[in-house]
């Protein structure tokens, strides 16, 4: 087949001997070697594999499984998931939700969320990096609307 001119063993099949500490063929003697490399004469043809799962050592119950998955490599985790608090990452989600949903429905179940997970220093400090990104104006009034309840004079219901 392959390899030095005079040396048929190269790509046959073999099983290692640990025994003798040596590789054996896995084809025993020369007419099986002439039957499955010369294909001419009275040999019989070989049976589907795909057809007999059972025949051939396959059992369905433990079959491999080939998916992408395994060919990726893992990602390493970020600081976030290794070092945060659980609940400051609970908050931050449901701050991505709101984000995305952004209905006045969500907002009110957002506030509730930041009640239980964040404390009332955390709070603060996010209110105030809210605060401070907007204009003097609009800071006012939402600030205005947050703790009185009154945006321009007139209550909120």
């Amino acid at each position: 087949m392959f390899g030095r001119p005079g040396r048929q063993d190269v790509c046959e099949p073999y099983q290692i001997d640990e025994a003798a500490n040596c590789r054996k063929s896995v084809i025993g003697n020369t007419q099986e070697k002439t039957a499955l490399t010369n294909l001419s004469g009275n040999v019989e043809a070989k049976e589907n594999a795909a057809t007999s799962a059972k025949v051939n050592g396959v059992k369905d119950d433990k079959k491999r499984d080939i998916s992408c998955a395994d060919a990726t490599p893992k990602r390493s985790a970020n600081a976030m998931s290794l070092y945060a608090k659980d609940r400051h990452k609970r908050a931050s989600k449901s701050l991505g939700y709101v984000l995305t949903m952004a209905t006045p429905d969500a907002w009110e179940g957002f506030v509730l969320v930041l009640k239980a997970r964040l404390t009332t220093g955390e709070r603060q400090a996010l209110a105030m990096a809210a605060l401070v990104t907007l204009d003097d104006d609009t800071a006012y009034r939402t600030a205005s609307a947050a703790v009185f309840g009154v945006l321009d004079g007139e209550v909120l219901s």
